[in-house]
């Protein structure tokens, strides 16, 4: 507003956006020490696989398999992708990798959380279809 300009005082949506970015440059520097039961861990191994938020992740790619498979258009699959991105940080979840250097996790960008989504598809969709052909 003209009166907080002139004070020199910030408006609280400034001052908002200054604590979003500051807290975000935190993030960045010193990472995350402990993922929480909803970020999902990019990784191998058995503490990724058994993690809750891995778990959960599964679950919420299992539910949308069908619909992915009935998807003709590339822009359709594109929106499961995104909506599952969604329900995962909705729920609270990140997608976070182990920095090795810092022994922290950090945050990784959309563009890697989406790769990861297609991988996760792609399994799921590989175990269905194992499973179909075993019962056969």
């Amino acid at each position: 507003t003209r009166m907080a300009q002139e004070s020199g005082l910030k408006s609280p949506s400034e001052d908002d956006k200054d604590r979003t970015r500051t807290s975000a440059k935190v993030d960045e520097q010193n990472g995350i020490s402990a993922p929480s039961k909803t970020d999902v861990l990019l990784g191998r191994g058995a503490k990724m696989w058994s993690h809750e938020g891995n778990r959960k992740f599964r679950d919420i790619v299992s539910g949308y398999l069908k619909t992915y498979e009935q998807a003709k258009l590339r822009i359709e699959k594109t929106m499961i992708v995104t909506d599952i991105l969604k329900k995962v940080q909705e729920d609270g979840g990140r997608f976070v990798k182990l920095d090795p250097s810092s022994n922290t996790w950090k945050e990784v960008d959309k563009r890697t959380a989406i790769e990861k989504i297609g991988h996760a598809i792609r399994d799921r969709k590989a175990l269905a279809q194992k499973k179909e052909y075993q019962k056969n």
